[in-house]
């Protein structure tokens, strides 16, 4: 047997073994014997890969030994750690180079199009390693339920469950994501089903698989979070079915409770910190804002808010603007802003934290026009409108401009399907006006119980912009579904469905 034959044999043996770094030591002996073996190359780039030398294999993999070599080709490998890298545009630009696509692109294409929040073609792709590479396995199931909550695809995600219901007993983080589907829904009493569900399998499985209580406590995190939010949820409509007033401080306690509890138990996760803190902020609204206050800026300063899907960040930054807002620190709010609009632009966020501090200085008519220019500016774009409209009719309201604030809210009538509350309000401020040149809607029963109708406005007022109302900060919806790598990760942000870690790129040595 000569050297090199005894070197992949050696070679053979560590990758055999899992011993990546004893793998890599070979792999440079062989290329000093055989400079420019295919096999030795590849197996030094996954090696490389494998014991977390990312930005040493993304050097590696331009060397001109590797990018000259036309037997070799190490595309994948590049794409993943571009993905590894959170260089996930880079990422997407390799991938589309290869061609044709094994089920190990198309998951990898998946899971960057996850990242970059492009929920569609997550959704194509972790359905085509299904339909077409026949991947059955729980895992791609997990992300496939991850893609249709972030998408809104409930229809579908529904279909997913009642085609696996098998995977609810087994697999905790499936089992999370379907909590997910029904938290979208606003069906709380099954979302929480579904979570302590999770909670239990969570337990169970990771005790089986020996990990320790503190482990265990840790990957409980994300599932503990969602449900301190849907319970909160729960109690917040039960108090809306049996009283006008918002939740007492009392009442909410419980949930502060749960908040400081998995904040102390320090998780690993920075999105789950991210996440309660968050909540735990908006829960508290104008109490205890300098505790706030210090909370969120160490989220942001320390970039715990990284892994939050856009949304979840903006909501983030928009309640650090409301906290410095409440506490009168205005110029550091007006500092804050201007950064919120340079990272979300077009959100319309900025505008309306904008136009709240202007009202605050008695400058109500420069507020008006600052929501007037955006809506003008922004007439393609109309997901905000309806917030902004809300809060423009407010500030009118505030200036006894009941012909005003009528102009903004009756284009928003037929887009919102004629909702009551609106209706209500309309109707109000036209008898207000004695305007009744208008016909008034046919929608509206001439008969309509008055409770129905008191009860439609009052859900709707919850949206209007009253001005104390719409500066309290954001709670944080739930955590999304999660997507692993645990990487990965309105009311405000949900965090992440899971979705499962991807493998990665495996290299036997050439047979000898």
């Amino acid at each position: 047997m000569s050297k090199v034959e005894g070197l992949f044999t050696e070679l053979d043996k560590a990758l055999s073994s899992s011993d990546f770094d004893s793998g890599l030591s070979f792999c440079e002996k062989i290329l000093v014997q055989v400079p420019g073996d295919k096999d030795a190359l590849h197996c030094k780039a996954v090696c490389l890969i494998q014991t977390g030398k990312i930005p040493q294999a993304l050097s590696f993999l331009k060397e001109k030994q590797v990018t000259s070599n036309k037997e070799l080709n190490l595309n994948y490998e590049k794409a993943y750690c571009h993905y590894r890298n959170k260089e996930n545009k880079e990422s997407l630009n390799v991938l589309k180079t290869i061609n044709p696509k094994t089920a190990r692109e198309v998951h990898l294409l998946a899971q960057v199009n996850y990242r970059l929040e492009d929920w569609k073609n997550c959704v194509t792709f972790d359905r085509q390693l299904i339909d077409e590479f026949g991947v059955e396995s729980p895992e791609i199931k997990t992300n496939l339920m991850a893609a249709y909550v972030s998408a809104n695809q409930i229809e579908e995600g529904l279909q997913l469950i009642n085609q696996n219901k098998d995977l609810l007993e087994e697999h905790f983080e499936f089992t999370y994501n379907v909590a997910c589907v029904f938290i979208q829904q606003r069906q709380f009493d099954l979302a929480e089903k579904y979570l302590l569900d999770a909670k239990r399998i969570c337990e169970e499985t990771l005790a089986e698989d020996g990990l320790s209580e503190k482990e265990i406590q840790d990957e409980l995190a994300v599932i503990l979070t969602q449900l301190a939010y849907v319970q909160q949820q729960t109690n917040i409509q039960s108090n809306l079915l049996t009283s006008s007033d918002e939740p007492t401080p009392a009442s909410l306690e419980p949930f502060f409770e749960q908040y400081n509890q998995i904040l102390k138990s320090k998780p690993s996760d920075a999105s789950v910190v991210a996440v309660a803190t968050n909540n735990l902020v908006g829960l508290r609204k104008q109490h205890d804002l300098f505790d706030s206050l210090k909370r969120i800026k160490a989220v942001i300063s320390t970039n715990q808010d990284a892994k939050l899907s856009l949304s979840q960040r903006l909501t983030l930054h928009s309640n650090h603007c409301l906290v410095l807002y409440h506490i009168n620190k205005l110029d550091q709010c007006t500092a804050q802003i201007k950064e919120l609009e340079s990272t979300f632009p077009g959100s319309g966020v900025s505008q309306l934290l904008t136009a709240a501090i202007l009202h605050k200085e008695n400058k109500t008519g420069e507020a008006i026009s600052c929501l007037e220019s955006f809506l003008k500016s922004n007439s393609k774009d109309k997901s905000n409108h309806l917030k902004i409209g809300l809060s423009l009719a407010q500030l009118y309201l505030i200036q006894k401009d009941r012909a005003g604030a009528i102009r903004v809210l009756q284009p928003f009538l037929k887009s919102t399907g004629y909702k009551m509350g609106l209706l209500a309000t309309l109707v109000y401020l036209y008898e207000q006006q004695n305007d009744y040149s208008k016909e008034q809607p046919k929608q509206v029963p001439k008969e309509a119980p008055k409770e129905q109708v008191k009860q439609q406005a009052k859900e709707q007022a919850k949206q209007q912009p009253k001005e104390q109302a719409k500066q309290q900060p954001k709670e944080q919806p739930k955590e999304q579904p999660k997507q692993q790598p645990k990487e990965q990760p309105k009311e405000q942000p949900k965090q992440q469905p899971k979705e499962q870690p991807k493998e990665q790129p495996k290299q036997q040595p050439k047979e000898q």
